[in-house]
């Protein structure tokens, strides 16, 4: 698996299951996005932590990583719909695997305010297999 199709596996896993309150992704990387006005929103990303081989003498080798989705809603809202986005990322994420990732347990992280938007990170730990 390349890294390319580690991406789009991600993003194909979310695209299909996401239906929250956030209706507006930001899939992250070198591209234009605006936050909305005043409605809540994600960002997702995946990286790669670490790669090494899985096999002496053989072309297979382990990537491990995070996938991160981004959780904000305006400040001063309340948590409710933080908790419902990471709830709803959970069940994307949490004990999957599709297109060869392997996902392993999902972890609110709460960041706190940034400018006028409050973040709740879901951590999500994963590693997949490169075959080279």
């Amino acid at each position: 698996m390349s890294f390319e199709t580690l991406r789009l596996s991600v993003e194909t896993q979310f695209n299909s299951s996401w239906t929250g309150t956030a209706s507006s992704v930001d899939h992250g990387g070198n591209h234009d996005f605006t936050p909305p006005d005043g409605t809540p929103w994600v960002r997702l990303t995946t990286n790669v932590i670490g790669n090494e081989n899985a096999q002496i003498g053989a072309d297979f080798q382990r990537a491990t990583g995070v996938i991160t989705v981004q959780c904000f809603v305006k400040k001063d809202t309340g948590e409710k719909v933080l908790n419902e986005m990471i709830d709803e990322v959970s069940g994307i994420f949490q004990n999957k695997n599709f297109g060869g990732v392997r996902c392993f347990t999902t972890t609110p992280i709460r960041i706190g305010e940034i400018e006028s938007w409050y973040q709740v990170n879901a951590k999500t730990d994963f590693h997949f297999d490169v075959f080279s």
